[in-house]
């Protein structure tokens, strides 16, 4: 039998074991039985229509049709998006231009999920709301970005990039943020994100444990070339990367999934599977063997934890927790060899810290030479400093790409997009104090991906999956604080009378000023 189709069975049976051990705990609180059943079978159909297409353009056709066909039926389809961006790799190909140009558009996977499912949904909500500073944060950072471009590139070309900023960028942040209006959709799209968490978990927990990458001969057999899905180890052990292409990708995915699943497993009635959960997520996490999503994940921790109404009883635990499970750990025969592995003290791949520290040495120098509008040549540049590494200069660093590509008004409005969102999530999450409040755990869910996100992208560029994440993720963010303000509008006259001046700080809409 061919190495993909061992692999396809692989596969399907994991998924098949997940997805029933699941499918009670997210019915029973967060997700639509039959919204479940449709989810997982076209998740299994967008995974053997991949395995059996032998043709990319076959595989897109045959996938967006599908999808076209089940659109209506779904009312979250934010949710659906996520459920389906981890079903195959994110593999892409450049579609000719029949002879009238050279080429049309390079599609990949995740654009055409973002054509078929969020474009038709983004005209649907384009009246819905006014716009807010998060919302014109990303419009700048979209908008310098195709305004450098234009300076160096046709009109056409740019014209590709436009497309191609509104469906990786727009797309998922705008109808994350206009489409999630109530506690249950919120509720959904972070069960969804926890699934598609623990079927990647799964998978990696066996590509570790087995050596073998369960993705990495889809594509040939779909005839395209892609620059990730290759081998990669640490110290003799495969670092799992499932349908991510990358191990940093996948440990990245694992923050948000557990960050989100502390907020729903709250409501998991089974006690076992709610902890087969959480060990599922975290040792997918492990299995990455990747230390800037173990140093996202610890933050992410800390700050679900910290950011819930009982601060410092919260923190004394995590205190006790982390030292707890360190102690054993350092403790047990197997004490030194995990020593080894723990980023900042562990002595394997010490040049990949080196060469960080390095790059940001180098490139914060050129950053301030040219700092608005990004630095000019700056791969050549760093490739004469002897930053070459796997014959290439790696930026592994989100920020420091935006900066060196861009400059830092760019890098100002990307960041500023994280920063305004947790700031009113922050403002608003503390009028919903209340001891077991399923607004305020959202919240620290929310702000926990958040959180591990800021420190996961320092560690890495934004590549294959990691962008279409964070962008969901911030417009969550955002209509979670539209949410928890419509919320307080809807408080009662006690409410209101005792917190009218604070409250009309948060308010939106038309005579009052949005924060």
């Amino acid at each position: 039998m061919p190495e993909h189709l061992r692999a396809l069975v692989v596969i399907l049976v994991l998924a098949g074991i997940v997805y029933a051990l699941a499918r009670r705990p997210a019915c029973e609180w967060a997700i639509d039985p039959h919204d479940f059943v449709r989810r997982r079978n076209l998740w299994f159909g967008v995974t053997l229509i991949a395995f059996f297409a032998h043709d990319f353009w076959i595989f897109l056709l045959i996938t967006a049709v599908l999808l076209a066909f089940v659109r209506s039926k779904e009312a979250n389809i934010i949710a659906l998006f996520v459920w389906l961006v981890f079903a195959v790799p994110p593999f892409g190909s450049t579609l000719s231009g029949f002879g009238l140009v050279n080429q049309l558009l390079k599609l990949d996977y995740l654009r055409v999920l973002s054509l078929v499912l969020l474009l038709p949904t983004y005209f649907r909500l384009r009246r819905s709301s006014e716009w807010t500073l998060p919302d014109l944060l990303v419009a700048g950072y979209v908008i310098i970005q195709l305004a450098l471009q234009l300076t160096v590139d046709s009109l056409t070309n740019t014209s590709r990039y436009a497309i191609y900023a509104v469906l990786d960028v727009v797309l998922p942040y705008y109808v994350a943020s206009r489409s999630l209006r109530d506690l249950r959709a919120f509720r959904e799209l972070a069960m969804c994100f926890a699934v598609a968490g623990m079927v990647l978990a799964a998978i990696a927990l066996v590509e570790t444990a087995r050596g073998w990458l369960l993705y990495s001969a889809l594509d040939r057999v779909l005839d395209v070339r892609w620059g990730y899905g290759h081998y990669q180890s640490r110290n003799a052990l495969l670092r799992a990367q499932a349908s991510t292409g990358h191990p940093i990708a996948l440990g990245y995915l694992m923050v948000v999934a557990i960050s989100l699943y502390a907020y729903v497993a709250t409501t998991v009635s089974d006690r076992t599977r709610r902890w087969l959960g959480h060990g599922l997520l975290f040792a997918g996490l492990i299995a990455a063997l990747s230390r800037g999503p173990w140093v996202g994940a610890l933050v992410a921790v800390i700050g679900y934890r910290v950011s819930g109404p009982r601060l410092i009883g919260s923190s004394f635990k995590v205190a006790l927790w982390v030292g707890g499970i360190v102690g054993v750990v350092l403790l047990s025969p197997w004490g030194a060899q995990v020593l080894d592995y723990l980023p900042f003290v562990g002595t394997i791949d010490e040049f990949n810290v080196t060469y960080r520290r390095q790059l940001m040495d180098l490139s914060m120098g050129m950053i301030a030479q040219e700092p608005w509008f990004g630095v000019s040549q700056f791969y050549y540049r760093l490739a004469d400093q002897d930053m070459v590494a796997g014959g290439m200069v790696d930026i592994v660093n989100t920020y420091i790409g935006i900066a060196l590509s861009s400059g830092v008004i760019a890098l100002g409005c990307f960041m500023g997009t994280f920063g305004i969102i947790m700031l009113r999530m922050v403002r608003t999450m503390r009028f919903f104090d209340a001891p077991g409040d399923e607004r305020r755990a959202l919240g620290c869910g929310l702000m926990a991906a958040l959180l591990g996100t800021v420190v996961t992208i320092a560690t890495t560029s934004s590549i294959t999956v990691i962008p279409v994440v964070y962008w969901v993720l911030l417009g969550m963010g955002s209509a979670y604080v539209r949410f928890l303000q419509e919320e307080l509008y809807g408080a009662g006259e006690e409410i209101i009378e005792m917190e009218a001046p604070r409250r009309q700080r948060f308010a939106y809409g038309r005579g009052a000023r949005a924060i």
